[in-house]
Parts: C-alpha cells; sequence; structure tokens
C-alpha cells in the first residue's frame, strides 16, 4: 500500500512540474525586462544629462588653460593627471555613447525621429570633443561590453569622418518628421515646439556643428574649404538666439540641486571656492578702456571696491612687482582700486581665507548676480540663484567662425561686417535677451544703450583695420570670440591651439612652466584597463588638426 502511495505521489509531481512548465511558458516575467521594453524618453534623458555633464568638465579644463579661471599649476605636465580625467572619459562612454546605442534601435521601431536625430548629433558632439581633448580615442571598437573589453583607439582624423557621417545621418531622420511624429517628452534643449519646428532647431545645430569640425580641420584638410562654403551659402546656421544651443538651469538647490554648476561653486555661505582668471577680467574691464566692454556687470560680480585694501597676508602679490618674464601689456596681480579679485596663472601659492572677497561668476552666464556696484558679499540666497545656462553654441560663436572663414579662406562674407555681427550679437545676448530670461532686473541705469554698443564697435572696428597683416586681422577676430566664450572653455581652448590667438595672454607665472598642453593625458581608466592602451609621453602630442609649431603660444 506505502508503494502504491508513493508511486502515485510521483506520477502526480510530474504532472504538476509539467503544467508549471508549460504555465510559465506563456507568461511574462516583469523581472527580466528586454531591451525592446525600454523607453525611449529616459534613455534619451540620460543621454542628455550625461552630455552637458560631459560638457561642464571638459569646459572647466579649457577655461583654466585659456585663463578664464586660474591654472593651480606651475607646470603643464602636472596640471591634470590621468586620474583627473577618469570622470569625463566614463560619461563619454558610458554616460553618452552607450545609452545612445541602446536607445537608437528602439527608437527606430516607432519611427522616432527627433530622438534619434538628438542623439546621433549628442553622440558626434561627444566624440568630436574626446578627440579634440585626447586625439586618437576608441570608437569603431567601443561600447561592445564583454564582446570587446580592449578596444583599440582610432585615428582621431578618422573619428572626425564619423562625426560628421552622424551629423549627416541626423539631419536626414530629422528631415523624416511630420507634425505626426512621436516628440520627445523632454527635450533639455529645443523643447515645447511643434514637432516640425523641434526637428528643424536640431537640423540647424547639426549644420552648425559640421561647420564647428570643419573649421577646426581646415589647415589639415584641403577639402574642408568647398564644404564649409556650402554650409555657409546654404544659410541655415546658429544665428539667432531662439536657435542657441544652451543647457538650462533652475533655482532649485535640493532633491536635486539643479543650479549652475558655477553658481554652486562660487555662491556659497562661506565665499568663492575658485578664482576667476586675471588675465580674463583685465581684458574684459581694462583693454579697451576702463569699463568699455557693455558686458562685464553681466560677467562679474565684485564682494569688494577696493584690492589694494586687502591685507598683505591674503593676497601677497601687492606686495611686490610683476614676474621678469611677464610682458608690460599683461596684469599682474591685478590689484586696483576696482575690486576685481582673481588669479594669475600657474598661481600655485596656498589658499587663504579670501572666499568673501574674490571676484565671483554673475548673472551670465552662471545665473549670478548683477554687478551694480553695491559690493556686498554674496551667498546662496542671491542673484539668479543659479538660473543660467551652459552656452554651449550661441549665435555669436557663428558669426565669428564666418568672420574667420571670409577672412582666411575668402568663404562667402566680408570679414569685417561678420566680426562687428558677431560682437554686437555677443554683447545683445548677454545684456538684454538672456536675463529677461532668469527674472533678475536691470536698474534702468545700468540697461545697456545703443551708442554703448556701438562705442565699443567702433574700437574693434578700428583694431582690425590697423591690424598690419591677415594674421593680426585675425588675431583681432578671435580676441572678440575669446571674449564672446564666457562660459565655454571648449571652444577657447580649440581656438587658442587652432590658432595660437589670442597672442597677448598672460604666461604661466613660473616662467619654465614646460611644454603647453596640447592635448590631454589618456586617463587613468582606459590606460590601465585596456591591454591596447599606450599612454602618452608627453602633453605636447599634437590632435590630428593642430599643425602649429611648438613656439607659438604663451605658455
Amino acid at each position: 500500500m506505502k508503494k502504491y502511495i508513493n508511486r502515485l505521489l510521483s506520477i502526480v509531481i510530474i504532472i504538476s512540474i509539467g503544467s508549471c512548465s508549460k504555465l510559465d511558458s506563456g507568461l511574462v516575467n516583469p523581472n527580466s525586462a528586454k531591451p525592446e521594453d525600454a523607453n525611449v524618453d529616459l534613455y534619451l534623458n540620460e543621454v542628455q544629462l550625461n552630455f552637458v555633464s560631459l560638457y561642464r568638465g571638459l569646459s572647466e579644463v579649457g577655461e583654466e588653460l585659456t585663463r578664464m579661471e586660474y591654472l593651480a599649476s606651475r607646470t603643464y605636465r602636472d596640471a591634470y593627471s590621468p586620474e583627473a580625467e577618469d570622470g569625463d572619459w566614463t560619461t563619454a562612454y558610458a554616460g553618452v555613447l552607450k545609452n545612445a546605442d541602446a536607445m537608437i534601435p528602439i527608437a527606430e521601431k516607432t519611427n522616432r525621429y527627433i530622438h534619434i536625430g538628438i542623439v546621433k548629433i549628442l553622440k558626434a558632439y561627444t566624440l568630436g570633443s574626446l578627440v579634440d581633448y585626447f586625439g586618437d580615442v576608441p570608437y569603431s571598437e567601443a561600447v561592445q561590453g564583454n564582446a570587446n573589453l580592449s578596444p583599440k583607439a582610432d585615428a582621431g582624423a578618422a573619428v572626425y569622418t564619423s562625426v560628421q557621417a552622424l551629423l549627416d545621418a541626423a539631419i536626414v531622420d530629422l528631415g523624416k518628421v511630420t507634425s505626426s511624429t512621436t516628440q520627445p517628452t523632454n527635450d533639455l534643449y529645443y523643447g515645447g515646439l511643434t514637432a516640425v519646428n523641434e526637428a528643424a532647431r536640431w537640423k540647424t545645430l547639426a549644420k552648425t556643428l559640421k561647420l564647428k569640425f570643419l573649421m577646426q580641420t581646415r589647415l589639415v584638410d584641403n577639402t574642408a574649404q568647398a564644404k564649409i562654403d556650402a554650409l555657409i551659402t546654404e544659410n541655415n546656421l546658429i544665428d539667432t538666439d531662439a536657435e542657441a544651443f544652451t543647457f538650462k538651469y533652475s533655482s532649485k538647490e535640493l532633491n536635486p540641486n539643479s543650479r549652475h554648476n558655477k553658481y554652486n561653486t562660487y555662491y556659497t555661505s562661506t565665499g568663492a571656492n575658485d578664482y576667476i582668471g586675471n588675465q580674463f577680467m583685465y581684458k574684459v574691464f581694462v583693454e579697451k578702456g576702463l569699463g568699455v566692454d557693455p558686458r562685464w556687470r553681466f560677467y562679474f560680480y565684485r564682494q569688494i571696491s577696493n584690492v589694494t585694501a586687502v591685507p598683505i597676508s591674503t593676497l601677497g602679490c601687492l606686495a611686490g612687482s610683476a614676474p621678469t618674464h611677464y610682458p608690460s601689456t599683461v596684469p599682474y596681480c591685478y590689484g586696483d582700486i576696482r575690486g576685481f579679485y582673481g588669479r594669475d596663472h600657474g598661481d600655485d601659492q596656498g589658499i587663504p581665507p579670501d572666499g568673501q572677497i574674490r571676484t565671483l561668476w554673475g548673472l551670465y552666464p552662471a545665473g549670478g548676480k548683477f554687478d551694480n556696484s553695491e559690493v556686498v558679499k554674496a551667498d546662496a540666497t542671491q542673484g539668479a540663484r543659479g538660473q543660467g545656462i551652459s552656452p554651449i553654441w550661441m549665435p555669436a560663436f557663428t558669426y565669428f567662425l564666418r568672420a574667420e572663414a571670409a577672412l582666411k579662406l575668402s568663404s562667402p562674407g566680408d570679414p569685417l561686417a561678420l566680426l562687428i555681427k558677431g560682437a554686437e550679437t555677443s554683447i545683445n545676448t548677454v545684456t538684454s535677451v538672456f536675463p529677461a530670461s532668469v527674472g533678475q532686473t536691470i536698474p534702468a541705469n545700468r540697461v545697456v544703450t545703443p551708442a554703448q554698443i556701438s562705442n565699443y564697435t567702433t574700437i574693434v572696428t578700428n583694431n582690425y583695420n590697423n591690424a598690419a597683416d591677415v594674421n593680426a586681422k585675425l588675431n583681432v577676430v578671435m580676441d572678440e570670440y575669446y571674449l564672446a566664450l564666457w562660459g565655454n572653455g571648449i571652444e577657447s581652448y580649440n581656438n587658442y591651439r587652432r590658432t595660437g590667438m589670442p597672442w597677448n595672454m598672460q604666461p604661466n607665472i613660473n616662467p619654465t612652466p614646460g611644454e603647453f598642453m596640447r592635448s590631454m593625458y589618456y586617463p587613468s581608466v582606459f590606460v590601465n584597463r585596456n591591454q591596447n592602451a599606450v599612454q602618452k609621453t608627453s602633453v605636447n602630442v599634437k590632435v590630428f588638426w593642430d599643425n602649429n609649431p611648438d613656439n607659438i603660444f604663451v605658455r
């Protein structure tokens, strides 16, 4: 009897197991989501946020190397260790490229052409910027996971070819958009428009970025000029504030903190945690005449009125003279009665308790405080409270590139007219359009007038007309471009290596700082984990589009 019962139980168990197997085969396990089930908007959000994080990281490096903010190293070799760029490298590959590649095939199944176009453009910018900063980088074998843990680096020129192909592909995808195309729920750059208009803005950006990358290769690519001329003739480039490519921040401080990164750094309860470069403040406020540049009250906020009253124990350079290798035309210490307090390039002295006397980033682009000469110590409750922008591509930038192309390549347009248009556009963006978007009222007596703008552009015109030759004229163009780039260190660093301009840059405070950083060391996460990676021998390794001589830079 017992044997019979055991046999019966065995039969029941076998039947039950078989039945469960058949039942499970018809069910979907909610804990085993498939890639095609992923939300394209969430993927897009991840790509967009990682992209701007990468932009901020690379821009910070460029700002320091081009004297917008101070460089705290007496030698360029020691300025940025391989570990210093681990975050940007990881953000680029794991944050932008990996998520973009994962999203595209999912979006293609439902004809999400705007989604596809956006991530291809952001992917292109990311790849181009990796080349600009590091040189040869992995692409063709990258982001394959376990299938290839040691991707080889592709030549920078080959990656640039892929960048142009990605931008062309994005333009094609965006050209398929109709009024019924499903739009992203979270376009963080050009959202709020109809599908067709949203696609049109991204197409304009794609063509503008094509121009940017072509101009960066004009010295090494004899096919670039025809392509540059075609883009200029087509005239679908960013040239209005409505088309500007910016990331917009809010004044929200917690959960999450979505304020501008410079506001977070400079507006704290203990004062600023970094220094603006004396070189940049001097060029804006002094070089064309005291306060002639209408942007200065928007760019900077002074917490004190007289730097010469600062104790020597705090600002020791006040007691000394400029280093002997400094030209007389560049600032040193910049301590004067007007209250601008920053640091010189390469100053590695200790940090005194001076956070509440340092000059701060102002209303543009950081969402800080407009300088109304009130000389009040700032904290995290003042100004636009971080509601600023990352100026990734502004309309003025396009005019300056076109001025360069017209001057050096005889491309369409009058170089002087384009130069002046760039300067006017930058001033108007900074002093009128941007403040209106962040809700900070400019006092009536501080509103910039047409006469002030005209006075400024007259000086620029005279500088251009009095320039001795074409290269001197280009220096005027690049100088104005540099002044308009406040908040964008990527373009200032690229322009400086590509042209060696502006010429009159403040040297490193160390007379022998070593070779200037023509590219960054490869990050440690690349060289230590990739069997095919080889670290550079020096920071003087040039990216493929940089064919300038070693001595072109003020170091």
